[in-house]
């Protein structure tokens, strides 16, 4: 029996190809589509899932406080960790982390100096507190001993190829460490990214004003949070008080605060921090794969039910010769299932092509062979099953319940009636196509005005390069400098320390304005520039000069503030004069001679904070002229000749280098991928309502064949006939933008709320957007409306 409903349901595909090709494809497409967001959307959502003891993880982060302002970083002083261990009983464990942010690890391969990335100098009770699943070597304590190192698989393959590396030596930044265990990969999806855990020979000391680590504390089971979070304040206020009675924090107080490990990808706002998702964009794309869903849904439903009444006499002769209701409703089920089935194994097809890009586009690690991919994708495609079976239901109820004699003359025709399913749900297809659209056209825009709005410097053909991490080589920046400046084709090379680069990391101090008998601090943005690093930028000065001669000295005074400094020190309607006190000046404090317009060092995220530069080489009597990093102005590729003078600097050292507009546009990355897989998603949605409209508006058609021929012979013209088949399709899809535009101005709205600098979305953006799903629409009804009313009217009437 079953053989037979398989047999039919089979033979009724490939009867009517246009129905199955079109529900096949779209529910295939859509499935896989899902299934890929899906995983995007896991992902995001469960970020350091991986670690087992994540709910009781937290991490210790600082607030620097001054009258005018607070500031949050990552970094917290390095006896934060073991005195809240003491004190605190809701702490069980903690552990530091250094290295994230600023120091490089080279390892050594050969006599070749490879860097690594994502390497920690760490406690050894990290694994009391993180999860690593060690798969070689001392399983209990690997870090128990001085300068020994943990790495992961990759690595671990990477040095030392098919032998164990167990016992054996590896040099990193020039000191040996014995590989005591090999751990496996980290997933992608944690905040803390980890290649190799360190433990080196550095002093460990309860100093809370030792700010450069990264704490973690693992608290016990059901501790009550926010009791935790004032026992932190309190505790954090007793001992940094301590601290300020030394003298060595004036004007500032420092206190603590803690995130759950859970939170920290879409933790923003603290400085130095590790990359942060957008907490947007998987409720964004979750529901962007819904709607994908549901078009190809809704494109079943339709068919389905308008193709009811053609298969009207079907199901009649199918009573008169005994066939009972449940009989005709396990035939129509078996239709949906046999459709499912090829659905779902053409997504299957199409979800292992699509990991490729998907993985490209995100800089994600998913496999089909994913435990979360295949259950994603069973309950999926068993979501899919049940809704398509259950709309299957409808139809084979409906033709069952009807009158056989009815059914067999076919008196069952296209509702009158002003509101029906069919239309509703047409309606909300294009709703969803035209808000899809919309969001599109406001990406685009935004990326374009993100891409090309004036940021304040020239970062076109500039080349940056980073110094060695040995301290004393950095005093060779002014040699280097030399050398590039008689190269031919180099404009102009600067000297500067790690944060004047744009787009990096750029570090923080305390600052005071002595101006007019008051000493306000402020906590904010400080970096080191020499004189010719404003001329190489082309950043434009709005008042004054910049760094000035120093009589009797060679070396430059001045301090350089942007516009956004000024208004903060309250300082913005004289502020060339103004004097500033820091623990940077040779001393201790010196005038601003120039103030720059401001400028973007960082994304459009957020908006400019006060910047102060001092001259590189206004050094306290007992430091040392040092360099991080070199930028080299050129119009060509110097690449191959700036690596010759570096061999004959530093002929041990590896060059490292990049390119400012390169890092500038990494900064959008994110919104860069989300672009890209908006744009695929609308395009699938209007695919798939195109099909689907176009397969509807044949059915509809081949349903009024016989009064089109009638219209014909009594003189209907083309056009008229025209107007007449498409009226009804234009019309729903009008009233679906009219629904959507609000929907889509919502939408749009609080996605640029996300940015500080924004496009301006005029509603002819809109517009255009929204007539060309219009477009679509009329082009596909219309080919199929064209056909029917050029045909000849004998063909249709012949059979009256």
């Amino acid at each position: 029996m079953l053989k037979n409903y398989l047999l039919i349901a089979w033979r009724s595909l490939l009867k009517n190809k246009t129905f199955s090709l079109i529900n096949i494809f779209g529910l295939a497409v859509s499935l896989a589509a899902c299934v890929l967001i899906l995983l995007y959307v896991h992902s995001e959502l469960t970020f350091d899932a991986y670690h087992e003891k994540a709910d009781r993880i937290v991490r210790v982060t600082s607030i620097f406080e001054t009258p005018e302002g607070t500031q949050r970083a990552v970094y917290s002083g390095q006896g934060v960790g073991p005195v809240m261990k003491e004190e605190l009983p809701e702490v069980k464990e903690f552990v530091r982390v250094s290295g994230t942010i600023r120091e490089r690890f080279y390892f050594k391969r050969n006599e070749e100096l490879i860097r690594e990335e994502d390497i920690i100098v760490t406690d050894p009770q990290v694994f009391d507190v993180f999860t690593f699943h060690l798969i070689q070597g001392d399983q209990e304590d690997p870090l128990r001993e001085l300068n020994t190192v943990v790495l992961d698989q990759s690595l671990a393959n990477k040095y030392f190829e098919s032998t164990s590396p167990i016992g054996k030596t590896i040099e990193i930044n020039g000191q040996d460490y014995q590989v005591t265990a090999v751990m496996a990969d980290l997933p992608s999806n944690v905040d803390l990214p980890i290649r190799a855990l360190i433990r080196d020979g550095r002093p460990d000391r309860k100093d809370f004003l030792m700010i450069g680590f990264t704490t973690y504390v693992l608290l016990g089971e059901h501790v009550d949070r926010p009791a935790f979070e004032e026992k932190v304040k309190q505790f954090a206020s007793k001992h940094y008080a301590e601290s300020k009675e030394g003298g060595e924090m004036e004007g500032m107080s420092i206190s603590l605060e803690t995130q759950r490990l859970r939170d920290l990808h879409f933790t923003e706002g603290i400085q130095a921090d590790t990359a942060k998702g957008n907490k947007a964009y998987p409720i964004i794309f979750a529901l962007s794969g819904a709607m994908l869903f549901f078009l190809a849904l809704f494109n079943y439903v339709n068919l389905t039910t308008i193709r009811t009444l053609e298969r009207a006499r079907e199901v009649g002769i199918r009573k008169t010769i005994g066939a009972t209701r449940n009989q005709l409703i396990f035939q129509f089920v078996t239709e949906a299932w046999l459709i499912v089935s090829v659905s779902g194994l053409l997504a299957y097809t199409l979800v292992q092509v699509g990991l490729y890009p998907l993985n490209s586009i995100l800089g994600k690690d998913f496999t089909f062979t994913d435990q979360v991919t295949f259950y994603l994708t069973v309950t999926a495609l068993g979501s899919l099953a049940l809704l398509v079976v259950a709309s299957s239901v409808y139809p084979a109820i409906l033709l069952s319940k009807r009158p056989t004699v009815d059914v067999i003359k076919g008196k069952l025709g296209v509702s009158p009636r002003r509101f029906s399913l069919r239309k509703v749900l047409v309606v909300l297809q294009f709703t969803i196509s035209s808000v899809l659209m919309c969001g599109m056209v406001a990406i685009y825009l935004q990326l374009d005005f993100l891409h090309n709005k004036d940021v304040g410097f020239n970062q076109e053909g500039i080349m940056v390069l980073e110094m060695p991490r040995n301290r004393k080589l950095q005093t060779a920046g002014p040699a280097l400098k030399h050398d590039l400046m008689n190269m031919a084709g180099v404009e102009k090379v600067s000297l500067a320390d790690f944060g004047a680069s744009p787009g990096s990391f750029m570090p923080q101090g305390n600052v005071t304005v002595l101006e007019g008998g008051r000493e306000d601090e402020y906590w904010l943005n400080i970096i080191r520039v020499d004189e010719d690093y404003f001329d190489l930028m082309g950043m434009k000065m709005k008042s004054g000069e910049g760094f000035i001669a120093n009589d009797g000295s060679s070396k430059l005074r001045g301090v350089v503030v942007n516009e956004s400094f000024t208004r903060t020190a309250g300082v913005s309607d004289d502020p060339i004069g103004a004097d500033l006190g820091s623990f940077l000046l040779d001393d201790g404090k010196d005038e601003i001679t120039g103030v720059l317009e401001d400028y973007h060092y960082n994304s459009m995220h957020n908006p400019i904070d006060p910047i102060v530069m001092y001259w590189l080489g206004n050094t306290k009597p007992d430091e040392q002229f040092e360099t991080d990093i070199v930028l080299i102005k050129s119009q060509t590729d110097m690449r191959g000749q700036v690596a010759e003078i570096w061999k004959k600097l530093f002929p041990s050292e590896p060059m490292e280098y990049h390119y400012l507009d390169k890092r500038m546009e990494s900064l959008y990355k994110t919104e860069e991928s989300a672009m890209s897989l908006f744009s695929y998603l609308t395009i699938l949605s209007l695919a798939v309502a195109g099909l689907g409209l176009f397969g509807l508006s044949g059915f509809l058609i081949q349903l009024r064949t016989k009064e089109i021929g009638i219209r014909k012979v009594l003189g209907a013209t083309v056009s008229s006939l025209l107007r007449l088949l498409t009226t009804e399709f234009v019309v729903l899809v009008l009233v679906a933008q009219v629904i959507a535009v609000p929907l889509a101005v919502w939408s749009v709205r609080a996605w640029l709320e996300g940015f500080a600098y924004r496009a301006n979305v005029a509603w002819w953006q809109f517009g255009l957007a929204l007539t060309f799903v219009v477009l679509i629409a009329v082009t596909t009804v219309a080919a199929e409306s064209i056909r029917a009313a050029r045909a000849n009217p004998v063909d249709s009437l012949r059979t009256e």
